[in-house]
């Protein structure tokens, strides 16, 4: 089902297999805005089959200008989001990337965004929407709070953890040798 929000100056809709190159770029821009891309080894390729393929393995909502004559509207922002389930509350959305290019930004581009992904999270039956951000990024923490979004590290005491692809191959080689 294809969902649409217009607002003032852009439209919030579900990302097309058309708009994945403008997302790619926007997704390098938030990485060197998170000073990560020593980390990126995503590919465009990659994000084209698993958000636009047959198994497709995230969803994602973009902002987009209105159109003005002749000239092609631009992306101006994503957000980029899958599906998971939490034990102790079911369905959640897990919201991955969430970016808004800077001349856009302050003028409720971002929460227009937010707001689309929290409906569709509701339709879908979720009854959480979680995420993570790097502690220095203070604007971002400023903008979630007035969300009502809270701080799970703090409030709860939960840590986040990750293995990356190399941690698992260990994990699966060692227990190959276990079993033998």
């Amino acid at each position: 089902m294809s969902r649409v929000s217009i607002m003032a100056d852009y439209i919030i809709r579900d990302a097309r297999l058309e708009d994945c190159g403008e997302i790619f770029l926007m997704l390098k821009e938030l990485q060197e805005h998170l000073k990560d891309m020593d980390h990126m080894t995503l590919e465009e390729e990659s994000l084209k089959n698993d958000g636009f393929g047959e198994d497709k393995f995230f969803q994602c909502i973009v902002a987009e200008q209105k159109p003005s004559g002749d000239v092609k509207p631009a992306l101006v922002g994503y957000l980029l989001y899958c599906w998971s389930y939490s034990t102790s509350a079911g369905r959640m959305m897990v919201v991955q990337d969430f970016y808004v290019r800077q001349t856009y930004r302050t003028q409720g581009t971002g929460s227009a965004l937010w707001a689309h992904a929290t409906k569709v999270a509701l339709e879908k039956g979720c009854r959480e929407v979680e995420w993570i951000v790097h502690d220095w990024n203070v604007q971002a923490i400023k903008f979630y709070k007035k969300l009502g979004a809270v701080d799970m590290s703090k409030g709860e005491g939960w840590l986040v953890y990750r293995l990356d692809v190399n941690a698992m191959r260990s994990v699966v080689a060692t227990d190959t040798v276990n079993k033998q």
